[in-house]
């Protein structure tokens, strides 16, 4: 397969697209690791399931989690003593093969060039030129996009400029985001930087602001496309967010990113924590349901999607209760998060009469709801079988 055309930022700055113009629903996978805790193999199983579960995104740290001294799979640091002045050849070898798996397999890299953690080893004095070192080495890699994950605190500003600079005097057009850590953050911090190409999300378990942070970033001008790049990661266990994070939690996620105007990113934590497990954690449920809401949203003109949440009548139930429809009131579609009934208002589509359509959001399945009013509450039933579910609402004639 050809490498993937490099993505850009839409006209209106509303969602990405890919270098011909063509819309690019961005799905993205933390894959942090990737590039570090894997062999070669492994990396190909890696890519080859998620590109089979339609994702399209992945999102790898170039020195895997941590402060940039762990070595790699094959026994290599990523920097000849600890110093990224000197690079470690061996270890960036297995890092540009990893990078060739997923390039060929047509997937989006977003490369993190630094963390909060390395601030002892990278600094104003020594980022850009790191960072210009990084760029003549996987610049030229269509597929890949620069990041990089910050504080987000004033403190960490001229770092992370001296860090844009040392990339753009390789690629000016290259996209440039910013995902901050620790959470709940967002890129607006630097929002005024005309380098920032996208807005990056961290909401970690506060999956209660995580309405209210896409909504806050989908608001501001210049727009930028938004981008949720951290929620709750898939999570049996307790010990990371002390809850499991369920299927149904990643789903009342990924659905709220999304009808709240930006793009979503999944994650297990078995991929990164675990290593032991990551083999059962590509087949977890809440993967293949993020194939499920690819399917769903391109089905529909996603690219002139409007959030809307006067879609529902009552207004939302739960924190991730979402709504939004097409601009030219061609479609509605309302996502409920957790209750076995939600009642809409359609009038935003303008319709005198609409179909409505129940959705599984597990499987996809859909089952008729009849024609209705186009004006006026409507009460649908929703998290049948599961307990959450999606209405979708056509004009009819």
């Amino acid at each position: 397969m050809p490498a993937i055309a490099s993505v850009q930022a839409s006209a209106n700055g509303r969602y990405f697209e890919s270098a011909d113009g063509e819309p690019f629903f961005w799905l993205g996978d933390t894959q942090w690791q990737l590039a570090r805790d894997f062999t070669l193999d492994d990396v190909e199983s890696i890519v080859r399931r998620r590109k089979q579960q339609g994702f399209n995104v992945l999102l790898v740290m170039l020195t895997g989690v941590g402060d940039g001294t762990r070595a790699n799979v094959n026994g290599h640091t990523p920097w000849l003593a600890h110093d990224p002045a000197t690079p470690n050849e061996a270890y960036f070898r297995h890092v540009d093969d990893a990078l060739h798996i997923a390039e060929n397999a047509g997937m989006v890299v977003v490369l993190g060039v630094f963390h909060q953690l390395h601030v002892t080893r990278i600094t104003t004095d020594n980022a850009r030129g790191y960072a210009r070192w990084v760029a003549e080495r996987y610049g030229g890699r269509p597929n890949v996009v620069w990041s990089m994950y910050p504080r987000a605190t004033d403190e960490y500003i001229p770092v992370t400029r001296e860090l844009v600079a040392g990339l753009m005097s390789v690629d000016e057009d290259r996209l440039i985001t910013v995902h901050p850590d620790p959470s709940p953050a967002s890129s607006s911090f630097i929002q005024d930087a005309p380098w920032l190409a996208c807005h990056m999300i961290q909401s970690w378990a506060h999956l209660d602001k995580l309405v209210e942070m896409v909504a806050a970033d989908y608001a501001l001008h210049p727009p930028k496309p938004v981008v949720m790049a951290e929620g709750a990661y898939e999570d049996p266990l307790t010990d990371e967010y002390a809850m499991a994070i369920t299927p149904l939690m990643v789903r009342q996620q990924a659905y709220a990113s999304c009808l709240a105007g930006g793009f979503h990113v999944y994650g297990h934590t078995d991929m990164w924590k675990r290593p032991a497990k990551w083999e059962a954690a590509l087949d977890a449920p809440g993967a293949k349901h993020m194939g499920v809401l690819r399917d769903v949203l391109c089905d529909l003109s996603w690219a002139d999607l409007v959030p809307d949440m006067r879609l529902l009548a009552d207004g939302p139930s739960h924190a991730l209760d979402c709504a939004a429809r097409a601009a030219d009131g061609s479609w509605a579609l309302v996502y409920a998060a957790e209750s076995d009934v939600v009642t809409v208002e359609p009038g935003a589509l303008g319709a005198s009469s609409v179909r409505a359509t129940h959705i599984d959001p597990t499987t996809g399945e859909r089952s008729d709801l009849g024609v209705h009013a186009g004006t006026g509450a409507i009460r649908f039933p929703a998290g049948e079988p599961t307990a959450d579910g999606l209405v979708l609402l056509r004009p009819v004639g």
